[in-house]
């Protein structure tokens, strides 16, 4: 099996002809530092957000309806057989 563990790995991957491209790319990865756009935590929020009431017909119902509230929701959903 390949016991290769490129966090160990010191040397330069692109000089090191005996890594193979899997290596070198395996030891550029643990070397990449992650960077996150501004705002990007905001944005992946407000997708989960929008996830969530995707699968929730009452939440959905309240947000094309802005006046209608949990309560009103449940009580039609009840009255129309759901």
């Amino acid at each position: 099996m390949n016991d290769f563990d490129p966090t160990e790995y010191e040397g330069d991957p692109y000089e090191d002809f005996t890594l193979t491209a899997q290596q070198q790319h395996d030891v550029m990865a643990c070397r990449r530092k992650g960077k996150l756009q501004p705002g990007s935590k905001q944005r992946l929020v407000k997708l989960l957000k929008a996830k969530e009431t995707a699968f929730d017909p009452i939440a959905g119902a309240m947000l094309d309806n802005p006046g209608l509230t949990r309560d009103e929701a449940e009580r039609h959903a009840r009255a129309l057989g759901f």
